[in-house]
């Protein structure tokens, strides 16, 4: 903070430099690796970090903006740096509200992925989401941070683009992370400083996410209960095996496989979930198990 001075506001806006141009290819390499879908959400990362200029001071990066012949806008500035310990303070206190799950949006994509990365580290049952649409504000991060660490972390999901909101609901009904109970899921809606309308934008795309998850918790709670029904009926002879064990049990796995193996043999219908500790098997499991309502 020492480092900011008020002569900064008049120094030049400059392209993109050398160094963070390296830094961008990196990143884009490592997403290719691991998160290959990002690149279909987004599109073209090294365009959009055409459109990136920067004020930079003694080697440090004070302001960005995006500019092109569509629109100009400042992306940071010194002046969102009091906003920064207000945002990492926020998600802290839903974490140790026990909240299992944060959806996150429109509250400066670099340091908010980064905040929640550092916290969920501290935190291993919790998992985040951050959906963010405009996609210079994704160039900037990737330009800014070394990003390997995130980019291979599973309980982070990151979805952008035009489609940002729909990726993101329709990854948590594939994941069943909406089996969660309501208050362990938390919606976190701020901007570092930007325009009424940008505001705007962030608040009525958080809206369609929250009406999308509670109408997927509604559905699974009519399932729940046909289940519950089907499985307190006395089970005669089986129509269904179901079987859940630890993917890594070097014995019961193999042992469960044999047994599925024999069940399905004599006409059955069979189903292993192989369990592990990545953030959404366990939603994953559970939501398949409600509705399938296997026999045994």
């Amino acid at each position: 903070h020492e480092k900011f001075k008020p002569e900064s506001k008049n120094m030049n806006w400059q392209p993109l430099p050398e160094q963070l141009q390296s830094n961008l290819h990196k990143n884009i390499q490592t997403i290719q690796q691991f998160r290959p879908k990002f690149i279909d959400q987004i599109g073209n990362l090294l365009d959009y970090a055409n459109d990136l200029q920067f004020q930079i001071e003694q080697g440090i990066v004070q302001s960005i903006r995006s500019k092109n012949k569509q629109s100009e806008q400042i992306l940071f500035s010194p002046q969102s740096l009091p906003f920064l310990d207000k945002q990492k303070q926020t998600l802290l206190d839903h974490f140790q509200a026990k909240k299992r799950f944060l959806i996150i949006a429109g509250i400066g994509v670099g340091h908010a992925v980064r905040s929640s990365f550092d916290l969920l580290t501290q935190y291993p049952r919790a998992g985040a989401a951050i959906f963010e649409f405009n996609p210079h504000r994704w160039a900037a991060f990737f330009t800014l941070f070394s990003n390997e660490d995130i980019l291979q972390f599973s309980r982070l999901y990151l979805c952008a683009g035009n489609n940002a909101v729909y990726d993101m609901t329709a990854w948590i009904q594939r994941e069943y992370i909406y089996l969660l109970p309501p208050q362990q899921i938390a919606y976190v809606l701020g901007n570092l400083p930007s325009t009424p309308d940008d505001s705007a934008q962030y608040i009525e795309q958080a809206k369609s996410a929250a009406q999308k998850i509670h109408q997927f918790s509604d559905n699974i709670e009519q399932i729940h209960q046909h289940f519950l029904q089907h499985i307190s009926q006395p089970v005669q002879f089986p129509k269904s095996v179901w079987c859940c064990t630890a993917k890594a049990a070097y014995i019961h796995f193999p042992l469960a496989q044999a047994f599925i193996t024999g069940f399905n043999q004599v006409g059955l219908s069979t189903m292993l979930e192989p369990f592990d500790h990545e953030f959404t098997t366990n939603f994953r499991i559970v939501g398949r198990l409600l509705e399938n309502k296997p026999d045994m």
